[in-house]
C-alpha cells in the first residue's frame, strides 16, 4: 500500500523555478523516457545531483529521507528497450 508518511506534490504545488518541459518534480509523470538529473538537496553536504533512467510513464516519487519533492531534469532521451521498435 505504500508508505503512509509519502504525501504526493501535485504541479501546482510543487517547488519550480525552471519553467522547462524538461523538468519535472515528485507527483508527476514522466512523459519521456529518458536519462534525468535528479536535483534535490542533500542532507548532509548541500546540493545533491544524480543521474537516473526513468521509463515513460512512471510516477515520480519524493525523496525517501526527508519527504520533500525532488526536481527531475531530462538530459538524454532514451527509448526503454521494451519501447524500441527493433526490439519487439
Amino acid at each position: 500500500m505504500g508508505n503512509p508518511r509519502i504525501k504526493i506534490v501535485r504541479r501546482k504545488n510543487a517547488p519550480r523555478s525552471d519553467d522547462s518541459e524538461d523538468v519535472l518534480v515528485s507527483g508527476e509523470s514522466a512523459n519521456l523516457s529518458g536519462l534525468y538529473a535528479i536535483e534535490h538537496n542533500s542532507h548532509a553536504d548541500g546540493v545533491e545531483q544524480r543521474e537516473i533512467f526513468i521509463r515513460k510513464g512512471t510516477t515520480l516519487p519524493l525523496c525517501q529521507d526527508c519527504g520533500n519533492p525532488i526536481r527531475f531534469r531530462l538530459l538524454k532521451k532514451m527509448d526503454y528497450i521494451a519501447e524500441d521498435p527493433d526490439f519487439r
